[in-house]
C-alpha cells in the first residue's frame, strides 16, 4: 500500500516580524516505519512557504500498534519554516587566514653582523669565524629559539549534497598530509600542506566543509656557511652535516686552539608525499578581491556602505574595498544627491563597480 500524506485542514500557524515562522501539520498513513513516514513527509512538504525555507521535519506516531493493519497506521507530521541564518550560498567559498608565528630552533644565522674580542686578545687578532653557526661551544652548537614565520589558512566551501559522495570524502582522506604537486592558486608547487578537512550537513541543500592548510614559501639561493646555491621547496626538510674544525687564535701572547663545528654539507629531504589539490575543488585565494567603486562623474566624498563597512570616494571618484567571493548590496550617499543602491557579484578577480550619482532637484 502506498503511503499517503495529507495536510491537516487549517493547520498552518505562524508569526510575522523580524523572525517570521510557519508550522504546517500533516496526517501520514500507510506505514509502521518511522523512517518511511519521515521520508514521505519530506517528499510531500514544500521546500518553501511564503518565502520561508523548510528548516526541519518531524513525525510522531498516532496509531501504529502492531495489531492495526498497516493501511490504518497513522502518523502526525510537522514541517517547520523560517529564515535560515546563512551568509553564504551553495558553492560559495569563505577564506580565513592566520599569520601567527611558531617557535623554531635554528643553528645558523642569516648573517653574522659583527663580533667583538675580549681585551685579553692581542691587538689585530680577530674573533674566530663560525660561518653563521649560533652559540658555538666546545661541545657543539646550541642554536637559538626564534619566532618563525608561519602562514595557515582555511577555505570553507558550501558544497551541494549530491557532490559530497563517498569517493569525494575518500579523496580528502587520501590527500591529507600531502603537499601540492602543482601550482595551487598563487602558491607554487611544494609550498602548501593540506592538513585535512571537516564537514557537516548544513540543511537540505548542502554541506559546509572547511579545508585547512599551512604554507611555507619555497627558497632559492640559500647560503649556509660557505655552501651556496641551496634550493628548497617549502615543506622539504633541510638539515646540516657539521664537521669539526680547529681554529687558532692568540690570547695573552699565547697561540691557542679551539675546535668548532663547520657546515660540511646541506641535505634537502622530501618528507611529505605530493598530491593533486585540484581534486579538492576549491580556490585557495578566493577571499582577497579588490572591488573598486567608480562614480562616473568623478564625484568625491560619496559614502558607500557595503558588507558592514563604509568607504568614501576620492578626488577621482573612486573607493576601494577588499571582499570575499559572494553577492553584495551597497548604498551610496552624499548630501545634495539621491541615494544610489545596487548589488554586484564578486568572483575570483578584481572588480570595478560603476555607478552615477544624481543631484537632487
Amino acid at each position: 500500500m502506498a503511503i499517503t500524506v495529507r495536510e491537516k485542514p487549517n493547520s498552518e500557524r505562524g508569526r510575522e516580524g523580524d523572525r517570521p515562522q510557519r508550522r504546517i501539520e500533516y496526517v501520514i498513513r500507510g506505514t509502521r516505519n518511522t523512517s518511511s513516514a519521515l521520508s514521505a513527509l519530506r517528499s510531500a512538504a514544500p521546500l518553501s512557504v511564503l518565502g520561508l525555507r523548510r528548516l526541519s521535519e518531524e513525525v510522531n506516531p498516532v496509531s501504529v500498534q502492531g495489531q492495526i493493519p498497516v493501511e490504518n497506521c497513522v502518523w502526525e507530521g510537522i514541517a517547520q519554516y523560517g529564515l535560515r541564518k546563512r551568509e553564504q550560498d551553495t558553492n560559495d567559498e569563505l577564506f580565513r587566514f592566520n599569520t601567527t608565528g611558531a617557535t623554531q630552533r635554528i643553528n645558523q644565522s642569516i648573517e653574522t653582523i659583527n663580533s667583538y674580542l675580549s681585551d685579553l686578545a692581542d691587538s689585530g687578532e680577530e674573533a674566530p669565524d663560525f660561518e653563521g653557526a649560533i652559540g658555538v661551544t666546545k661541545d657543539g652548537i646550541e642554536g637559538v629559539d626564534l619566532v618563525s614565520p608561519q602562514f595557515s589558512f582555511s577555505v570553507t566551501k558550501y558544497k551541494p549534497i549530491e557532490e559530497v559522495t563517498h569517493s569525494y570524502v575518500e579523496a580528502l582522506f587520501e590527500l591529507t598530509g600531502t603537499t601540492n604537486n602543482a601550482a595551487f592558486g598563487e602558491y607554487e608547487r611544494g609550498e602548501v600542506l593540506f592538513l585535512g578537512a571537516d564537514g557537516s550537513r548544513r540543511g537540505l541543500d548542502d554541506y559546509e566543509i572547511t579545508f585547512n592548510f599551512e604554507a611555507i614559501p619555497n627558497k632559492t639561493d640559500l647560503e649556509i656557511g660557505s655552501i651556496t646555491g641551496i634550493e628548497k621547496k617549502g615543506w622539504e626538510y633541510l638539515w646540516i652535516r657539521y664537521e669539526e674544525k680547529v681554529v687558532n687564535y692568540v690570547m695573552m701572547g699565547e697561540t691557542r686552539e679551539m675546535i668548532v663545528q663547520e657546515p660540511l654539507a646541506v641535505y634537502i629531504e622530501q618528507v611529505y608525499e605530493e598530491g593533486n589539490f585540484g581534486a579538492l575543488d576549491i580556490t585557495p585565494d578566493a577571499g582577497f578581491v579588490a572591488v573598486t567603486f567608480d562614480e562616473q562623474n568623478n564625484l568625491s566624498g560619496v559614502s558607500i556602505s557595503v558588507a558592514g563597512a563604509v568607504v568614501t570616494t576620492d578626488s577621482a571618484g573612486e573607493a576601494v574595498i577588499h571582499l570575499s567571493k559572494g553577492t553584495y548590496s551597497f548604498k551610496a550617499t552624499k548630501d545634495g544627491y539621491v541615494d544610489y543602491e545596487d548589488s554586484f557579484v564578486v568572483a575570483y578577480t578584481d572588480k570595478t563597480v560603476e555607478f552615477t550619482m544624481v543631484a537632487e532637484v
